[in-house]
């Protein structure tokens, strides 16, 4: 069923296409900000600080999510 939630084993080969996908939406997404940035902010106002959250896992307890019906 699309949509369950459910954590899905994804072959070697799918992981490295996603994380590389991944990799490309980040550093376009930093680029547009930055673009941004240098059109609308005043330069001693903007934001060019670049920071990073790791995680040690990146899933959630299952007794933690919720599934919107």
């Amino acid at each position: 069923m699309p949509g369950d939630n459910s954590r899905k084993d994804l072959k070697p080969k799918h992981v490295n296409k996603y994380v590389f996908m991944i990799c490309t939406m980040i550093d376009a997404l930093n680029l547009a900000a930055r673009y941004y940035e240098d059109q609308h902010c005043e330069k001693e106002k903007a934001n060019y600080d670049y920071s990073y959250t790791f995680f040690s896992h990146m899933s959630l307890p299952e007794d933690n999510m919720t599934i919107a019906k």
